[in-house]
This record gives C-alpha cells, structure tokens and sequence, in this order.
C-alpha cells in the first residue's frame, strides 16, 4: 500500500496485518517503510518507491521478485 508509512495507510497495514495478511508498506523514503514495518510487525514488508516516478514503480517490483 502506498503512503502506508504514516496515518491513514499506516492504520490499514496495521489492520490487514492483523487479519493474517502480509502487507507492502510502500513510501518514499526506506527508513519510513522499514520504521512502519517495525510498528506493525513481521507481516509487513518495507517497500520503498515514489509512485509518480514509473521508473521508481518499476525498480521497486523488480526489488521484490528478487
């Protein structure tokens, strides 16, 4: 989820990670998603990107299919 960093999305993560979800915190910056994550717990995986740059999109998914 974009923006999972912080507030609204922030909650959302929480939320799906505790139904049994695993969640991609995604936000600009790796230490805000990785500092999400902590927050929310082993479900959550950090995720960093800038979605209005598609070649950020695009090297965040190649990131995660490894």
């Amino acid at each position: 989820m974009t923006g999972g960093a912080r507030g609204i999305g922030l909650e959302m993560c929480r939320q799906l990670a505790d139904q049994g979800l695993r969640v991609l915190v995604g936000a600009r910056g790796r230490e805000a998603a990785a500092e999400a994550c902590r927050v929310i717990g082993p479900a959550a995986l950090p995720l960093a990107l800038d979605v209005t740059s598609s070649k950020s999109v695009t090297e965040a998914v190649r990131r995660r299919r490894g």
